[in-house]
This record gives C-alpha cells, structure tokens and sequence, in this order.
C-alpha cells in the first residue's frame, strides 16, 4: 500500500492534480486526497483533521486512514513501548498554526515486528499509511517552547511503510 502511493506521488508530481481526481474508498468513507496525504510539513493540517474527527487515542471513532511522510529520528533507539509494541523515534515538527503561533507535533510510529522497526530506523523518511490518532495539545512545558501534541501511528504489516524519497515526488 505504501509503495503504490509513493509510485503514485512520484509519478503525478501536481498535488492539486491529484486532489482533483482522487478520492478513496475506505469502510463509509470516501476521502478526497487532500484529507489522505499529508506530506513533510503538512503534520499541522493532519492534526486539524485528526482533531475535526475525533480521531483521539484511546477514542473508540478511529476509522479514517492517512498517509503520512514523518521523519525517523535515527540518533535515538528503537524501543520496546508498552502493549509490546516497538517504538521507532520520530522528529518533531514544528508548525504555525493560522493565528500565527507555533505548535510542536510528534509522530510516534508504533511497530509490531522488531526485524521490520529496525529496518524502518535505518532510513531517513517514512511514508505511513495507517489511522492515525492525537491528542489534545499539551500546554508549553517552558515559556520558550511551544504546546505540543503526539500523532500515533500503528504498523502491523510491512505493507504499510515504505522508504520516503523527497527526489522523487
């Protein structure tokens, strides 16, 4: 799945050409492309829907999926987290919001197969097709940071991830 929207991107380089004509079918849903790819530095957008929709963790309504470029974090560990899942490290994104203020947004990729997170730290960027959720923002923690939230997103197939390449989309 991963590598089928990272051959599609690379090919039709116009995003809103893609926004135009794409809509995907997922359970209920049909979702225009706009509200499926969220590229580097789009995270503050993701974030907006996710909360839109209610896709909160812990939240039973997780139901929309996304594609999503993150940047993996390869100066920190991969790590057994809780619920026996691996946690590979991700970069925050900082973003600017429409009033004009900063919020700190960080992707946690969770991965059930060890062999699988290990490959996935290796790289760069990762493009993510799964149901990402959030949380409300946290307030700063500091007066010179910003409120921050996290996005979670789950892998459990291989088919879902990919190695992102910015040269090539």
């Amino acid at each position: 799945m991963a590598r089928a929207v990272h051959t599609l991107i690379a090919r039709v380089r116009e995003k809103p050409e893609l926004e135009r004509w794409i809509r995907l079918k997922y359970a209920e849903h049909t979702i225009p492309w706009s509200e499926y790819f969220y590229d580097m530095g789009e995270h503050v957008y993701l974030y907006d829907f996710l909360v839109k929709h209610g896709q909160l963790i812990g939240a039973k309504k997780r139901t929309r999926p996304a594609a999503v470029a993150v940047a993996i974090d390869t100066t920190r560990e991969v790590y057994l987290a809780k619920h026996g899942s691996w946690a590979v490290p991700c970069r925050t994104s900082l973003c600017v919001v429409k009033d004009g203020s900063r919020i700190a947004l960080k992707p946690s990729l969770y991965v059930n197969d060890e062999k699988l997170a290990r490959k996935i730290h290796r790289w760069n960027l990762a493009l993510v097709c799964a149901i990402p959720t959030t949380e409300p923002l946290a307030p700063a923690p500091a007066p010179r940071l910003s409120p921050h939230a996290r996005i979670n997103l789950r892998v459990v197939s291989g088919a879902q991830v990919c190695q992102y390449n910015l040269n090539e989309t």
